[in-house]
């Protein structure tokens, strides 16, 4: 539903940035059309599969990841190795 609720949002700045980028000649208008179609597809089908995952399966393995990332992330910050 947010997702839904956040479209109107995502259209205007598709059409702002659209417009921007075909009058700096970077992208045509038909590759940008296309990669926008392309996105559009593929988040959709990422979206509706973990949708699918969700409902079928538990949540443990991406709170392992994310605990243990998180982990990962806060010694290597403590460490020095890299900044925030």
């Amino acid at each position: 539903l947010s997702f839904l609720l956040n479209s109107r949002n995502t259209f205007q700045i598709l059409f702002c940035n659209l417009s921007s980028s075909v009058n700096s000649n970077v992208f045509s208008l038909t590759e940008t059309a296309a990669a926008t179609a392309i996105a559009f597809v593929v988040g959709y089908l990422v979206i509706a599969w973990l949708l699918k995952f969700v409902s079928t399966k538990s949540f443990m393995p991406f709170i392992i990841y994310r605990v243990t990332l998180g982990t990962v992330i806060l010694i290597l910050l403590a460490m020095g190795v890299i900044s925030a």
